[in-house]
């Protein structure tokens, strides 16, 4: 199983936060749009080995519930 992290701000000058891990990409994709919609700043998506999400896809995550490549 894989672990996946979002990290986010609660408001402008606070200190990053780590969400609970997600068991898959997409339930934190889920999440980061969740923590968007309730006014968190979303910093980046982290997978298991360390890499993030690219910016510009967590981007269009967010804003429109999807990927371009779904």
């Amino acid at each position: 199983m894989s672990n996946w992290i979002v990290v986010y701000r609660i408001a402008p000058g606070t200190r990053e936060t780590r969400s609970p891990q997600c068991p898959t990409e997409r339930r934190a994709l889920v999440q980061a749009r969740t923590l968007h919609m309730q006014g968190c700043k979303v910093i980046r998506v982290v997978g298991p080995d360390g890499a993030a999400i690219p910016n510009n896809r967590l981007d269009n995550w967010i804003a429109n519930g999807r990927t371009n490549s779904n």
